[in-house]
This record gives C-alpha cells, sequence and structure tokens, in this order.
C-alpha cells in the first residue's frame, strides 16, 4: 500500500452520449457510484455535494477475486475525494 496523502492516479475516458445524459450522469450519485468504477471495481459514495465548489468522497472496491493486493487505502480499497465541481448544463 502507499501513503493515500501522496497517491494519485489519472484516468481518462471517451463517453459517446448527449451533454445532457452526462451531466445527470456526474450529479446523481448512485450513478456516478456505478459507472465510474473501472473495469470488476465497485463503489460506495460517502458525501456527496453537486454544487459548484462542492465535493464527493468515495471508495473504489477491487473485486474479492482478486488475489494481488493493489488498494491504496487497504489492500482492496481506493478512497478518494473530489473538490471544486465546476459543472454547469449547457
Amino acid at each position: 500500500m502507499t501513503d493515500a496523502a501522496s497517491a494519485c492516479t489519472r484516468t481518462s475516458k471517451v463517453i459517446k452520449a448527449p451533454r445532457e445524459a452526462l451531466y445527470r450522469a456526474f450529479i446523481d450519485p448512485a450513478a456516478l457510484a456505478v459507472w465510474l468504477p473501472p473495469g470488476e471495481m465497485t463503489g460506495e459514495i460517502y458525501s456527496f455535494d453537486a454544487r459548484v465548489g462542492g465535493e464527493y468522497r468515495m471508495s473504489l472496491f477491487y473485486p474479492s477475486s482478486e488475489q494481488v493486493h493493489r488498494g491504496k487505502t487497504s489492500e482492496r480499497e481506493d478512497t478518494l475525494r473530489h473538490d471544486s465541481w465546476n459543472l454547469r448544463p449547457q
């Protein structure tokens, strides 16, 4: 495991969908917990404030079937906080 305060992972994803659908997917915590985790990971939202300047906190969990422990927060978990929302509907 690494020091969670200094760990950083950057990803990107191209999604072909209307802007309105993408906006809704980002401001709905239940939807975010479903689509954001990569691969076979799962997500859990702990706090969520979609206002401009708000933040959310969640964990991503590696599947229990994995034999290698890759988590940054614990063996199978990566906890993250995203702040400074700047999403605005177009």
